[in-house]
Parts: structure tokens; sequence; C-alpha cells
């Protein structure tokens, strides 16, 4: 099952996007929004043409047909979390707080140039996953899909969506690929009014790896 997942920020340029592929084995892909190849970042593909175009990209770019998508927009995201984990989510020892976690999973590059928000990203997201999976929780999935479904766009139904979950439960411990794209020394970061951004300096490194990583999977 190959499915997109978007982390949806409210300046949609800034949204995050991560390609998930689940067989034997997991794949999991990570993309700044400011990964540009050829004319257009991934933001800006998102702000103008939607899930369609980013569909589109990935299909023509990498030959990645997804099943499917689910959208998150992060304010809600970290509502539906409060919900189904009240107890917090922990990050380096720290309980965060609803807004402490919406501002750790919020798109930025760090001081150092490097994309550590990503990992608080998957954290959270594996989190919620281990959640709903485990067996003494079995009784209280249909409310943690209610939620979800309150807080996400998808075009997957609630079976899917919880053999989904079910899936990612299961394969915590099988041999897994996670990327971060734009991949280390293909960019560099730049201040500009005060804000990092940044700038590609090799894009078509980044597209080989990717196209490889469809022709292995």
């Amino acid at each position: 099952m190959e499915i997109l997942v978007i982390i949806e920020e409210e300046i949609r340029a800034r949204s995050s996007f991560l390609y998930s592929k689940i067989d034997s084995k997991k794949t999991l892909v990570q993309f700044s929004p400011e990964f540009v190849t050829e004319h257009s970042s991934l933001g800006t593909i998102y702000e103008t043409q939607g899930v369609s175009g980013i569909r589109t990209f990935f299909e023509e770019e990498f030959q990645w047909h997804l099943d499917g998508y689910i959208r998150f927009k992060l304010e809600d995201l970290t509502w539906a979390v409060e919900k189904i984990i009240p107890e917090g989510i922990q990050f380096n020892g720290e309980i965060l707080s609803p807004t402490e976690l919406q501002e750790k999973m919020s798109y930025r590059v760090d001081e150092n140039g490097e994309f550590s928000v990503f990992h608080r990203q998957r954290a959270l997201l594996k989190s919620i996953v281990k959640t709903v999976g485990k067996k003494q929780n079995i009784f209280k999935v249909p409310q943690y899909l209610n939620l979800l479904s309150k807080v996400s766009e998808t075009n997957l139904n609630n079976s899917q969506f919880f053999a989904l979950l079910k899936n990612y439960s299961s394969l915590q411990e099988a041999p897994s690929t996670k990327l971060v794209i734009p991949l280390p020394d293909t960019y560099e970061v730049q201040t500009q009014n005060g804000k990092e951004k940044v700038l590609m300096t090799d894009s078509v490194l980044n597209k080989e790896l990717l196209k490889n990583l469809a022709k292995d999977s």
C-alpha cells in the first residue's frame, strides 16, 4: 500500500509531505516543501494544484502509484492527539502541551541547516499508530477513528484506514528505509528577511535516488 500523508500548515506552501509504502517492509520518505525539481517547489505545487498536483508529481517523477492519501491540518491534528493520548507526547524527556506540540511539529529548518522537525513529525505519527494499535485499546478504535476522521481528509474508507494503522503497528520492528528529502549536501540554507530558506544545489542526486528506490521496492 502506497500512501501520501500531508501535514498542512496555515500557509499551505509550508506544508510537509510523507510518502509511505508498506509491503514486507516499510519505506518512509519525508519531503521539505522547499524541495525543488525543474521549476517548482513541492510547496508551490501543493499551494496551486492541491493533492492532485502532488500525486501527479510523484507518479511522473518516481513512478509511485499512490493508493490513497491522508491530509491533516496541523492545528486539528494536535487537538486530536490531545484526545487520543491525554498523557501527552514526550520528546527528549519533556511532555509537551498541545501548543508546544504544534510549534514543534511546524515546518522549519534548524539553525544548523538540518530537518529535525521531520523526526518529531514521524515520532508523533508513530505515537498515534501505537496507541490505536494496542490490543488493550481495541474497544476504543471506533472512537479513535471517529476523532481522526474529524481532523483529516482522506480517500480511504474506515476499514482501509484501520488496516493501514494495524500494518504500521505490526511492522514496528520490520526492516525499514527512512529518508528525508532533500538529502544532506544537496542544499544550502540562506537567511532571507530574517528567515532560513532552503536552496537546492543538486536536485538530480535526489531524483536519481528516489527513482532507484521505486525500482528496488
